[in-house]
């Protein structure tokens, strides 16, 4: 007899040890904590680690950590993966939902899924994801956490998640929130998905994310008696919060590759104010704010990740022909070109930090 083929990859052979005891090994669980657990678990009926998380004993990735390692499985954090809209729809969401599975990436070329399980004690959810895939494609779960699958699943499911998908939501504006709505009151935003779904084809075309560069910018000519709530959103929403979710969503496949740059075009009214674009100086102001924020972070984090501000004065963009003159007071944009070819050509001990290019 064949063996079925897309039967759930089994894990490597490994002894099972007690949940509480391997926390208690590691320091994380006090005796009496356990105990107090156990009780309520009696009571309860729910597992352990659910019972452990909800008197605030341990957090979710501890207790994701402690299983993978209590079963011998690969764990997965899934509030750091974009799930793959092909993944997704392989599994309905009534199922995800009652068996807590997050499917997270499908790789067409291995016909292989790989599933977050929530409650890995659960065996029933094997055999009915085998089911469901039809003897088509193998699944490999990943052991995560039930909390942290039920947000993900709200997170994924009943948003479009294709990238021409995001757009055309976005150019139309056929939006409806409230078979969006997330069971705790919130909506993922188009532009988030389209940026997570942006990164996720990257990641799944190139394998690696090497460079971000941050140049999306523009200003609302007002003066500081003048502001509009909104220009000034608009401006914000562009130059800051637009770098900050790119950020978001890039950072941790960088952190995870232990490679990566990423550039930050800021500008000289980051640095000096003028009064006809107050609210341009103040993103341009608060970018170099947070890259010092986020260079303090990959710095923590000892990652092998370098963070570059530009901060350019006039730039002609419309005469950007490779002999074309720019116009008095502005530089060609091939500087902007040259001058990052030089920075990222340093070797990656060497610290360059703010760069100023302005004409003469």
């Amino acid at each position: 007899m064949s063996a079925n083929p897309a039967a759930v990859a089994p894990a490597a052979a490994a002894p099972r040890r007690q949940l509480g005891k391997i926390l208690r090994e590691r320091g994380i669980l006090s005796e009496d904590q356990l105990r107090i657990a156990l009780i309520e678990q009696k009571r309860n009926g729910e597992p352990l680690g659910k019972n452990l998380v909800k008197l605030g004993f341990v957090s979710e990735a501890t207790l994701r950590e402690a299983l993978s390692e209590n079963l011998g499985q690969s764990d997965i954090d899934v509030s750091r993966v974009v799930a793959d809209p092909a993944a997704l729809a392989l599994v309905p969401k009534s199922f995800a939902v009652r068996f807590s599975v997050l499917p997270v990436a499908l790789d067409r070329a291995r016909r292989v899924l790989t599933v977050a399980v929530g409650n890995p004690n659960n065996v029933v959810v094997l055999d009915q994801l085998n089911e469901i895939l039809g003897g088509e494609i193998t699944a490999e779960a990943r052991i995560s956490s039930e909390a942290e699958v039920t947000r993900a699943i709200d997170r994924f499911y009943g948003h479009e998640l294709s990238i021409d998908g995001i757009l055309n939501e976005i150019e139309t504006g056929e939006v409806d929130y409230e078979s969006l709505s997330t069971a705790d009151g919130g909506y993922t935003q188009p532009i988030v998905r389209l940026i997570d779904a942006l990164v996720g084809q990257v990641i799944e075309q190139h394998g690696t994310l090497d460079i971000l560069i941050n140049n999306s910018g523009l200003a609302v000519p007002e003066t500081v008696d003048q502001i509009t709530e909104e220009g000034w959103d608009k401006v914000m929403d562009t130059n800051l919060r637009g770098v900050m979710q790119l950020v978001r969503a890039a950072l941790p496949f960088m952190i995870a590759n232990e490679f990566g740059d990423i550039v930050n075009v800021s500008s000289q009214a980051g640095k000096h104010g003028y009064a006809d674009v107050p609210s341009y100086c103040a993103s341009k102001f608060g970018l170099l704010g947070y890259a010092e924020a986020l260079r303090d972070h990959v710095r923590k984090a000892e990652a092998n990740i370098r963070v570059f501000n530009f901060c350019p004065g006039l730039v002609d963009v419309e005469n950007s022909a490779t002999d074309a003159k720019p116009k008095p007071g502005f530089i060609h944009v091939s500087n902007m070109a040259r001058t990052l070819m030089y920075a990222l050509s340093l070797d990656r001990d060497v610290v360059l930090e703010d760069l100023n290019l302005y004409a003469r």
